[in-house]
């Protein structure tokens, strides 16, 4: 798995956020990755979580939602994969990949 970039144009009202927030956004990103690379993904969802808290980006919900199914959080992994893939930004490949890793973890464990 690799970790999206988060950059873009937010919706909302942080649309053109100051240079100091972006830079603390950037930093909690680039944080992020290097934890998701590290294979310390606890770490990697905090910071992913608090850029997200700064300005939402579809980007993160994926990324989010990777860092949780590798965690084993599997009801909270399928609530981002599903947020990320009805998003209209989503992109399609990862919209198909989410869709694959929702079916996944929905499946009935074998007896």
């Amino acid at each position: 798995m690799v970790l999206l970039g988060a950059a873009g144009v937010a919706r909302g009202e942080e649309a053109n956020p100051t240079q100091e927030l972006v830079d603390r956004i950037m930093s909690h990103d680039r944080a992020a990755r290097a934890a998701f690379q590290e294979g310390d993904f606890a770490l990697a969802l905090n910071e992913l979580a608090a850029a997200q808290d700064l300005l939402p980006a579809v980007p993160r919900i994926y990324n989010m939602a990777q860092c949780l199914d590798e965690l084993g959080q599997s009801e909270e992994a399928i609530r981002h994969y599903r947020q990320y893939a009805a998003s209209q930004d989503a992109r399609p490949d990862r919209r198909t990949i989410a869709l694959e890793r929702i079916a996944a973890l929905e499946e009935p464990e074998p007896e």
